[in-house]
């Protein structure tokens, strides 16, 4: 008969360890949020060591990230890949505002980890994702975590932008400047550069050719690198060496996005430091670098780089809106130049407008600025005035009742949380009156960016309106076309007709001008839309 062994299981199983790795972040990279960040790798060590059955799998930390979007921390993204590759068990963190700011992002990751297997424990809401039922206090608490970060975002904005305002905020001065403690010098050694830069795109030089030819001289671009197309380009569209800082170029939108800012943010232009080149030499630039890119789009090969006149898309047409083109014409022995529209010289019949002889263009142009500096009080003064008394203070009063409102909505919503995790407020009532609050907010968001960018416009149309008052208070009646005038006063020109232009002035001025033969013009200014 055979004889079957029996063989007992062992009172207590071997029990493995648990791979546990710890994720840490602060959101700048000052110096005391260093320590912090220290503070926190230091803790888990030894938390993580002092719990029995836990094996110390490492510390993943980003440092001065923000953890609005997980897609910009390093660090979490490989704590996210080695869970997937099976290196870690469970991960420790400080909060859930540390793990996650957005809840929708908290979410998508608790969910993919626990699929793995892979349980998070946050430390200060004593919070395990391993041991709950269901992800309603998850949601709940990173629906606090995003409304925290959205409150940060827009207190850190606030503080950046009143900076901007009072002219504190500074930024690092690029090639040509050097940073000292009354603010920025020139550095002439590079401002020459600058200058042969500047004054070689404005002539038409090709900005390849530009580049190689400092790269053969032994000029280093900044951070000590050769020059190339892309770093002169990016200098030479640098507002900065006019003299001028435009603050708040970017902005991010409420899903923290960043954004290019076309208007829809304030922006602060203010005269920061010594220029390096002239506006009438970085307007050229601009024009050059405007005529070259619309170039490309269009899809033109082999262009060549057209010379720059004064008029150079600065004339367009009141019939088709298309922008004049210069032309020389003959007369017998005379020849002069002329600009005429580019829809009438390819079709005739798409646009009747005629062409005008550059000369009086340039006189209809003295006329109208002989009339400004004759009754420069009686226009420009009276209009400055006006700006600046105008709805500045009921403005500045509105966004300021405002920003009252939000503050009070915001509260309303962290109390209305606050009742529906303590379970004094349904699920459907809770979402009824926190949508309705959010409706409200957006509303006066909006209300609030609109009035600031008018504010801000407004400002700026002083400033512009203030400089050309000062011109022509310190100015005698012109007898010569002044390019340096125009360039810096006009934006454009619409030619109504052939005895008639509207010249459109950088501060929001319009003035309708006739155009005569060799007599000049007289009468008063028309102002048009001012």
């Amino acid at each position: 008969m055979k004889t079957v062994k029996k063989i007992e299981a062992a009172d207590q199983p071997v029990r493995l360890q648990e791979r546990v790795a710890a994720y840490c972040r602060v959101s700048t990279s000052l110096t005391e949020q260093k320590e912090s960040l220290q503070a926190q790798r230091e803790h888990f060590e030894q938390y993580i060591g002092q719990c029995q059955g836990w094996t110390f799998a490492g510390i993943y930390s980003d440092e001065g990230i923000s953890g609005t979007k997980k897609e910009t921390r390093p660090a979490l993204q490989r704590l996210l890949q080695d869970c997937e590759n099976g290196l870690i068990d469970r991960i420790v963190t400080k909060s859930l505002s540390r793990f996650a700011r957005n809840t929708a992002d908290c979410l998508e990751m608790v969910r993919h980890l626990l699929d793995l297997g892979i349980p998070i424990y946050f430390e200060k809401e004593h919070l395990d994702t391993g041991r709950m039922e269901n992800e309603f206090l998850l949601t709940l608490l990173g629906s606090l975590a995003e409304d925290e970060s959205r409150s940060m975002s827009k207190n850190i904005k606030w503080s950046i932008q009143r900076r901007m305002e009072n002219g504190t905020y500074l930024s690092g001065p690029p090639y040509g400047y050097r940073q000292e403690n009354d603010g920025w010098h020139i550095v002439e050694a590079e401002a020459r550069w600058v200058r042969s830069m500047f004054e070689q795109a404005a002539n038409g030089v090709n900005f390849k050719a530009i580049a190689e030819a400092l790269n053969a001289q032994g000029v280093k671009a900044p951070r000590k690198k050769p020059w190339t197309k892309d770093t002169l380009l990016y200098l030479l569209k640098n507002e900065k060496y006019i003299g001028d800082c435009r603050l708040q170029k970017f902005y991010m939108d409420s899903d923290f996005h960043r954004c290019v800012n076309r208007g829809e943010e304030v922006q602060y232009v203010e005269d920061h430091h010594p220029p390096i080149v002239s506006r009438e030499t970085f307007q050229a630039v601009q024009r050059v670098i405007a005529l070259r890119s619309t170039k490309r789009r269009a899809g033109k090969e082999g262009y060549v780089p057209q010379k720059v006149y004064p008029f150079t898309g600065k004339i367009v047409c009141g019939e088709c809106g298309r922008h004049f083109k210069r032309r020389i014409h003959s007369a017998g022995q005379e020849r002069y130049a002329a600009w005429a529209c580019q829809m009438h010289l390819k079709d005739k019949d798409a646009c009747t407008m005629k062409f005008l002889r550059e000369d009086r263009i340039e006189q209809a142009f003295t006329t109208m600025m002989n009339k400004l500096i004759f009754a420069h009080e009686a226009v420009l003064g009276t209009l400055l005035r006006d700006l600046r008394s105008e709805t500045y203070g009921e403005t500045m009063k509105t966004i300021q009742e405002l920003d009252e409102r939000l503050q009070k909505n915001l509260e309303a919503r962290e109390n209305l949380q606050a009742m529906r995790a303590k379970g004094y407020l349904a699920d459907d009532l809770y979402r009824e009156n926190e949508a309705a609050l959010r409706e409200d907010a957006e509303a006066m968001d909006k209300e609030r960016r609109a009035l600031s960018v008018r504010i801000s416009t407004d400002v700026r149309r002083s400033e512009s309106v203030g400089a050309l008052l000062r011109f022509a208070r310190n100015s005698t009646m012109r007898t010569t076309f002044d390019a340096t005038t125009f360039e810096r006063f006009v934006d454009h020109i619409v030619v109504e007709d052939r005895r008639h232009l509207v010249f459109h002035l950088k501060c929001g001025l319009q003035l309708r001008e006739e155009v005569h033969g060799n007599a000049m013009a007289h009468g008063a200014v028309r102002l048009l839309h001012p």
